[in-house]
Parts: structure tokens; C-alpha cells; sequence
């Protein structure tokens, strides 16, 4: 029982200090009396940890009661490849990058489903990727994604629902943009809720690219690698570019919209929102494209009259994720309809509290009291 408690102890005390957080600080979240002194005699293993204290240091430090109590040393957490990352809080949102990873793959689990990523996997040379090969990768993807004229309106849906990439939506402010990470539970993907509907769009596509050039071009050598990493970089931004403005498509609808050689602003607004990216995506590939030239393009984008326009078409278009993915609610709601999720688990996965739990799940239009296993006779 010593051997245990410090070694629950000593866990608790690693993760604290990875999320830099102090012993009095961590108390005081958890709702532990005396503070730091508690703490202090846990971290020793002076002192007994009990159950409902568990949960709470768990919770606060994001990580799960399984990973303090397991015999063995749990493995290190994979690494996350940031777009952007923040000067603040990094590991904490890591760790709730992380938990949420494990909870989606578990909710999976117990609906008899697989984690195991069907993304395709692109061999390349990382220091002989050049704007071909963006071309060629996003054309190869649209293909096998079945992504369609208008990739940018499905592409979330298809990842999550068709291609086990689980995806996190939280508001990283000015700080982030985006996260991707490959674990034992799959491929995920995190983005920055607080970003307009068109970039996130743009993000998307961008940790697509890293996704299946994850084993060519391996994250951590990016980190060591500036010179790569801005390369790299360049290529992500292409290829989200070519995926989510495809040439015919982009080109059909441009020149559907020109008269007498000239579009109106309102039409280039237009099929921004069409193909639900930003103006700037859309006059950058028009320029690419040579539909129009860089001047032009750079005159556009600095225009007042233009950037009104976009602007009021913005709120028309507008929308925001819902702060727990749907598919991952309908799979851990399943679980519990099932038998094979604690209500308390439930509550603890979908971020409430057992009081509020039936609005939460309401939310997403579930009724505990409903029967969802009425069957029919089929012909």
C-alpha cells in the first residue's frame, strides 16, 4: 500500500509540474482542504489519497485516474505538431488534446468500432517536395476522400465520419490556429473554435497534409529542422489551397462570373462563400491560377469598398462548432444506452455534471428517457 501511494504520489507530482502548476494551486482546483500541505503529504505518499480526491486532482490535471493507478509506468504522450503554438498554456492543452483522444477512442471501443486511421499514407522526400507535389497530393486526396466541386463544405464531415480522424474544436483566441497529433487512438485534429468558419476550413485541409505525410516527414524532425519546417509549411498551405479550390471548379466559376473580361467584387465575394473559404484564399489561387494578376489581386484584397463587401456577407455564413463534437456525444450516448457506460462516465466525457447532464445531452437532441432500440420488421 506504501509502494502505492508514492507511486500515485509521485505521478500526481509529474504531472503537476508538466503543466507548471503549483501544489497550492492544484489543492485549490480539486477542492482539497489545507492546500498545499495536502497536496505536499500526497506527493510524498505521507498520505492517503481518497477517492473523490483522485477524481479531482484527475480532472484538474487532465488526465485519467487509470494512467495515476496503473502498475505500470504509462507510455509518453505522443507528440503534437502545433500550426501555431501558444504562448500560453501549451501543455494543459495538450493534455486536454490528449484526454480527449482517449476518451473518443474508447467511446468507439465500446461501440464495436476501430480507431485505426484509413487516411492514405503519401511516401515523400521531404527535402524534394516542391508545389507538384501539393498539386499532386490534394488532386489524389479529392479522389480518394470523394471530396466533390465543393471539398471545403465536407471535408470535416468526411474525416470525422468516413476516415476515424477525431476532431477537437477549442478556442485558442489569437494564441493558436491548429494542432494535429497520430496516437494509439488514431489521427486527430485541433482547432481554434474562435477562427472564422472559412479558416478553420483552411486549417482542415492544412493538417491534412501533415496527417499523410506524417511517417515521410516525421513532426519531431520538424521541430529541430527550421529550415524544413518552413518549407514544409509552404507546401501544407498549397496543398490546402489546391484541395479546397480545385482548378476546374474554381475556374468554371470564375469565368461564369466574368463580363467583358471583368468581375464585379460581389461576385468574387460570392464564390468565396460558395466554396466557403476566405477572399484571401480565393484571390491567392485565382492568382496562381493566372485568372487574374498579383496586382490585381493585391489591389483587391486592400480595397475598402471589397473588404466591406465581405465583411457583410460574413454574418450570413457564419457558424460555430458545437463544443463537444457530435459524433463523439452519439457514440458515448450509445455506450451508455448500451450498458457499457457509467452515467457518471457519461457526464465526466461530455464535460458536466450529473445535475446537468440531461440539458447537455439535449443539446444534441438525446433524451435518456427515450427508447433509441425499437426495432421494426423490414421486408
Amino acid at each position: 500500500m506504501d509502494n502505492l501511494r508514492t507511486l500515485i504520489g509521485s505521478r500526481i507530482k509529474n504531472a503537476r509540474k508538466r503543466i507548471n502548476l503549483s501544489q497550492k494551486e492544484l489543492a485549490k482546483q480539486a477542492g482539497l482542504p489545507s492546500y498545499a500541505e495536502t497536496i505536499s503529504k500526497i506527493e510524498k505518499g505521507e498520505r492517503e489519497v481518497k477517492a473523490w480526491e483522485l477524481v479531482n486532482i484527475a480532472r484538474v490535471l487532465r488526465i485519467s485516474i487509470s494512467e495515476l493507478l496503473a502498475s505500470i509506468e504509462p507510455k509518453p504522450l505522443p507528440f503534437i505538431l502545433w500550426r501555431k503554438e501558444p504562448k500560453k498554456d501549451r501543455i494543459l492543452l495538450e493534455n486536454s488534446f490528449i484526454q480527449f483522444c482517449k476518451r473518443y477512442h474508447i467511446a468507439e471501443r465500446l461501440c464495436g468500432m476501430s480507431s485505426t486511421s484509413r487516411l492514405p499514407k503519401e511516401s515523400i522526400d521531404p527535402k524534394s517536395i516542391d508545389d507538384t507535389v501539393a498539386l499532386k497530393l490534394a488532386n489524389q486526396i479529392t479522389n480518394q476522400l470523394n471530396l466533390g466541386s465543393r471539398p471545403a463544405k465536407v471535408l470535416a464531415k468526411i474525416l470525422e465520419e468516413d476516415w476515424n480522424v477525431k476532431i477537437w474544436y477549442k478556442d485558442l483566441g489569437e494564441q493558436g490556429s491548429a494542432a494535429t497529433v497520430v496516437g494509439e487512438f488514431g489521427p486527430a485534429i485541433l482547432i481554434n473554435s474562435s477562427e472564422a468558419p472559412w479558416r478553420r476550413n483552411f486549417s482542415f485541409a492544412h493538417e491534412v497534409f501533415h496527417l499523410i505525410t506524417w511517417d515521410s516527414i516525421p513532426p519531431k524532425k520538424l521541430q529541430s529542422d527550421r529550415e524544413l519546417t518552413e518549407e514544409v509549411e509552404r507546401i501544407a498551405e498549397a496543398f490546402a489551397s489546391n484541395l479546397l479550390l480545385p482548378f476546374e471548379p474554381i475556374t468554371v466559376a470564375f469565368k461564369s462570373s466574368v463580363k467583358n473580361k471583368k468581375i464585379l467584387y460581389i461576385d468574387l465575394v460570392k464564390i468565396a462563400r460558395e466554396f466557403d473559404v476566405s477572399t484571401e484564399a480565393l484571390i491567392y489561387r485565382l492568382c496562381n491560377l493566372r485568372l487574374i494578376d498579383w496586382k490585381t489581386g493585391k489591389d483587391v484584397l486592400s480595397n475598402p469598398r471589397f473588404r466591406t463587401l465581405d465583411k457583410e456577407s460574413m454574418h450570413r455564413h457564419w457558424r460555430n462548432p458545437p463544443p463537444i463534437p457530435e459524433r463523439f456525444v452519439r457514440l458515448a450516448f450509445s455506450a451508455f444506452q448500451a450498458g457499457k457506460l457509467s452515467r457518471s462516465r457519461l457526464a465526466e466525457f461530455l464535460n458536466t455534471s450529473l445535475i446537468d447532464l440531461p440539458k447537455r445531452l439535449m443539446e444534441y437532441e438525446f433524451n435518456e428517457q427515450e427508447d433509441y432500440e425499437t426495432e421494426i420488421n423490414t421486408s
